[in-house]
């Protein structure tokens, strides 16, 4: 029946029926056999609405019509409650969304000032790393100084064997 409703929503000419469009069996159309095409390039449509109108011609009486459902009393305010909650539940959603907006962009500039802060950090860790190696490099080479010359003012306190009592 769903198909039916369709095709005379698609094709209201073809679904027509008028007592001077009846036909006798006699004078039926003859059917032609289907190429393995398709339908000739037709769309589905088409060919529905085709089919029907054959079907339609060849029938000795209409097709019985769908009758619509019976609407229950209670369907409005059901719709009307139902588009009220999903109308309530669209706000709440919307509501959310712009909370985590919000949250996301104060996120965003909560990592924006760490990741600066990590960069500061990180630049003073290279300044203090030169500095304790510009400090180690000089502590060194004055501890090389002390060595080399402590050998030199050992031998100036020392008093040469041979040179002064006569």
């Amino acid at each position: 029946m769903m198909i039916w409703h369709m095709i005379r929503t698609i094709c209201p000419m073809m679904t027509t029926t008028h007592a001077s469009t009846r036909r006798t069996r006699s004078s039926w159309p003859r059917r032609r056999k289907r190429s393995s095409g398709g339908g000739g390039g037709k769309s589905w449509v088409a060919r529905a609405c085709q089919s029907q109108w054959e079907w339609r011609t060849r029938s000795p009486s209409p097709p019985p019509a769908a009758a619509p459902a019976p609407i229950p009393a209670g369907v409005p305010d059901n719709i009307s409650e139902r588009l009220t909650t999903l109308s309530k539940q669209l706000e709440s959603a919307l509501e959310l969304s712009c909370s985590l907006e919000a949250q996301h962009s104060v996120a965003q500039s909560t990592i924006s000032s760490l990741e600066s802060k990590v960069a500061s950090l990180e630049s003073l860790v290279h300044d203090t790393r030169s500095q304790v190696q510009v400090q180690t490099e000089a502590t060194e080479q004055l501890a090389e100084a002390m060595h080399s010359e402590q050998p030199l003012t050992q031998q100036r306190r020392r008093p040469s064997k041979g040179r002064g009592s006569c």
